[in-house]
């Protein structure tokens, strides 16, 4: 259980106000009688968030499923995978994730999407679809959003899985309204085919989304002008980088890169 100190007199109300959820958590916990299971749940997952690091934060959810003897709880396990995925630590993610549904919980588009994100991190592009295809089975079903659809295409891209990441970009197309590809949708597509070298196609997917009215953001600039960069068309690469100093204030670094080695290797 992660060491923290003890609660003073102090009210839980001037715990809050000072933003201190682990030692409102600590005061629910030593109170008499022992506070609702939805009580506990909200205090666990605030203290989760608050927690500093990765190891605070599945301390935290252990001592809440083993010594305080709650259910596991999405939004607290998703709270504890965040905290893990920001360290870099995604082997972690999964193994929470895993014993999520080893519990028997329900896939939930956050659980989902978390996941998949670490997927992503850790270059498991085929776990990724798994989970994807898993939330698509739940009983009852689960229809995932936008956020797990982009997850699944930035893990995808990171794999260059070309054919598989314009596949998930046409059923998003195909659902719409219901969803509606963003600039990141477009920023993880293109990347897909630039990383296969089909620098053409990357450049299709461009044009499509400003056909579409997406308003790209510096993600989606660089991914179009790395494409660029692949393909030598330096012309295209600076017409973009202008674009992005006009629409983008400050603009992109690596995308920036992206352009002016793209005019050096055109001998610019």
């Amino acid at each position: 259980a992660l060491n923290v100190p003890r609660p003073t007199t102090r009210s839980a109300s001037i715990y809050m106000r000072q933003g201190d959820a682990i030692a409102n958590l600590l005061r629910l916990r030593a109170s008499s009688p022992t506070p609702a299971v939805p009580t506990l749940h909200r205090a666990y997952i605030a203290a989760i968030e608050e927690s500093r690091n990765w190891a605070d934060g599945i301390g935290l959810l252990r001592q809440m499923v083993a010594e305080d003897n709650l259910p596991p709880n999405t939004r607290a396990t998703c709270a504890a995978m965040t905290a893990c995925r920001r360290a870099g630590r995604w082997p972690l993610a999964l193994q929470l994730l895993s014993e999520l549904r080893d519990a028997g919980v329900a896939p939930t588009v956050y659980t989902a999407s978390n996941g998949i994100a670490a997927c992503e991190q850790g270059g498991r592009w085929e776990l990724a679809l798994q989970l994807l295809g898993e939330l698509r089975s739940a009983t009852p079903r689960v229809e995932p959003n936008v956020v797990v659809y982009n997850a699944a295409l930035a893990a995808l891209a990171k794999g260059a899985q070309v054919e598989r990441a314009l596949a998930l970009l046409d059923e998003m197309k195909a659902a719409a309204p219901r969803l509606e590809p963003n600039a990141r949708t477009y920023s993880a597509a293109i990347t897909a085919c630039s990383r296969a070298g089909d620098w053409e196609a990357a450049l299709d997917l461009w044009r499509e989304l400003e056909g579409a009215g997406v308003r790209p953001d510096a993600v989606a600039y660089g991914a179009a002008i790395a494409a660029c960069e692949r393909g030598r068309r330096w012309e295209t690469a600076l017409e973009l980088l202008g674009q992005m100093r006009a629409a983008l204030k400050p603009g992109s670094l690596p995308a920036h890169n992206a352009a002016v080695s793209s005019c050096a290797r055109a001998g610019r």
